[in-house]
């Protein structure tokens, strides 16, 4: 019997199995095999030690540390079991998910918000150095060729003017342009025009929110919101100085309601899908050919091809 074997077991060591207490009376670690093999039976702190199967280096682990491994099963050290596990496409997903999870919550934008911003005012020449950078790659002729001769557009990106009973309107993106046609449709809907400026503080500067639409029903007036299905009330703390101005715009009587309109509830809100799929986009155009006037040629040709 080695010098630093117990001279009898404790009251929990008694409950484990004969093989596993004679390791204990022994006074000697555990070897892999052996900690494979009484992985459920034993939770302590009596070492295993066995030789890395990857890089041959030495490793004394307590037994309890080894089984909280999740994903390397293999007799392997720190730094090669990591280096398995990283490589997993289930742990990549689960490590991606947690990371997501962790980094949108409210505190975190807001530091992360806060650092990039201290970084751009301590690093102006940088700054600098990329905006000049971009400048100078937009100017190359391969790249200004490259862009007149796109081909194929999806109907994303595009702004410019409707003509519809009311007047006309301005659009800034497809989502915007598919509720302003489907809203026109609508007998319950009097009029409809771009929404209001409303101030709102950030940081103790004054900042203007401008509201997407303002539509008069015959029963209430809305201000609405047309955006991706990204969009969160509470995401940030400037989201949350801009919601509390509305509120206090609604209050005084601006209008009776203030909502967002995303793709994944226009639907059920007011009954049509905003044009989410490249053939919506398109048929979109095509139908309101003459009524529309895109803000830039090329997607006027792209659409309706070249004026005569």
């Amino acid at each position: 019997m080695l010098l630093n074997s117990p001279k009898k077991l404790n009251v929990r060591q008694m409950q484990y199995c004969d093989e596993v207490k004679a390791i204990l009376l022994e006074g000697r670690p555990f070897t892999f095999e052996e900690f494979s093999k009484f992985k459920d039976k034993y939770s302590g702190n009596v070492r295993v030690e066995f030789e890395c199967e990857d890089c041959g280096a030495f490793c004394s682990t307590p037994f309890k540390k080894l089984k909280r491994r999740k994903y390397a099963q293999r007799p392997t050290c720190p730094s090669c079991s990591v280096k398995e596990v990283t490589s997993l496409e289930e742990w990549k997903k689960n490590n991606s998910e947690a990371q997501l999870k962790v980094q949108s919550t409210p505190e975190v934008l807001e530091k992360n918000r806060q650092a990039v911003k201290k970084f751009w005012a301590n690093n102006p020449e940088i700054k600098e150095k990329m905006r000049s950078n971009l400048l100078k790659a937009h100017q190359r002729e391969d790249v200004r060729e490259r862009m007149r001769n796109r081909t194929k557009h999806s109907g994303t990106g595009i702004s410019g003017l409707y003509q519809l009973k009311w007047g006309e309107i301005r659009f800034d993106s497809c989502y915007e342009l598919g509720f302003i046609v489907e809203m026109e449709k609508r007998n319950d809907v009097v009029n409809l025009s771009r929404g209001p400026a409303i101030d709102y503080t950030y940081e103790d500067k004054v900042h203007q929110y401008i509201i997407d639409f303002r539509v008069e029903f015959q029963q209430e007036i809305i201000l609405a919101e047309i955006k991706g299905s990204y969009i969160s009330n509470v995401r940030d703390l400037r989201i949350k100085a801009k919601n509390d101005a509305v509120e206090a715009a609604l209050k005084g009587g601006i209008a009776d309601r203030f909502i967002f309109v995303t793709e994944k509830d226009c639907k059920e809100q007011f009954g049509f899908n905003l044009p989410t799929r490249k053939h919506d986009r398109h048929n979109l155009f095509k139908s309101l050919e003459g009524k529309v006037q895109l803000r830039q040629t090329k997607y006027e040709e792209m659409f309706y091809g070249k004026a005569s």
